[in-house]
């Protein structure tokens, strides 16, 4: 749906989401392989929590060399979403860059 370089720019897209999705998840750590998520209270302002988890994990001392590339917010309905739908967001860093390239170019093995 929309990437953004910076984490103010995706707070902003965070809080124009409509308030009747179904549900918001923050990735809450920089793990470059299926990094955990947390689903967000949907009662309370989505901006404020999800700056809260991301900031956690930017603070992680155990991925304190990852650098930060960009921050997605994305659904689960591809660009044809209904204001009923699901969003995720993702913290894309250069190790999860490089992961995802080699596992797309089949350097890590096949996939399946």
């Amino acid at each position: 749906m929309a990437t953004f370089k910076t984490l103010e720019g995706l707070l902003e897209a965070v809080a124009a989401l409509p308030s009747t999705i179904k549900y918001l998840k923050v990735q809450r750590n920089l793990n470059s392989f299926q990094a955990p998520s947390d689903y967000l209270d949907m009662d309370k302002e989505l901006a404020g929590q999800s700056k809260i988890i991301i900031d956690k994990a930017l603070s992680d001392e155990q991925f304190k060399d990852y650098e930060v590339l960009y921050y997605i917010l994305n659904s689960h309905c591809g660009d044809r979403c209904l204001d009923t739908d699901s969003y995720y967001i993702m913290i894309e860093t250069k190790a999860s860059e490089h992961l995802g390239n080699q596992l797309s170019s089949g350097k890590l093995g096949k996939l399946d």
